[in-house]
């Protein structure tokens, strides 16, 4: 839409209160800021993702969800402000707004996953790095 691309991960929507809401899941929270970009980019469009399925929406709210690993809670903690600023809402109060989505709420929660057998499962994909050949 207007030249602008991504895929919004799930978009629900509330008939009664006519509510959207847009949700983002991460395994890495390798680029905050560029998730703070993304989801506001996604709030933008929602509205007129959702009059294509005929869905009227009075407000978009966005949840994102990361998966709980020590690497992503560092970068949560490095980039507390900018992160928070831009989703204040924590699991509570989502928890809370699902059951009665009455306001726009922008929140983040980290959603655990087992960890079968020994050692940890990687979410994210293999990052492989090359070095560049010596001139």
């Amino acid at each position: 839409i207007y030249g602008e691309r991504g895929v919004i991960d799930r978009l629900a929507f509330h008939a009664g209160r006519r509510m959207l809401a847009v949700f983002e899941l991460k395994a890495d929270l390798a680029d905050p800021a560029g998730l703070v970009g993304q989801v506001d980019r996604y709030r933008r469009l929602a509205p007129e993702i959702a009059r294509e399925r005929g869905w009227v929406s009075g407000s978009v709210s966005c949840w994102t969800v990361i998966a709980d690993t020590d690497t992503n809670r560092r970068r949560l903690a490095a980039h507390l402000s900018l992160l928070r600023g831009a989703f204040p809402a924590d699991g509570r109060s989502l928890g809370e707004w699902l059951r009665d989505p009455t306001d726009r709420v922008d929140g983040l929660t980290f959603l655990a996953y087992p960890r079968g057998g020994t050692g940890t499962r990687s979410l994210s994909a293999v990052k492989r790095v090359r070095v560049p050949p010596r001139q």
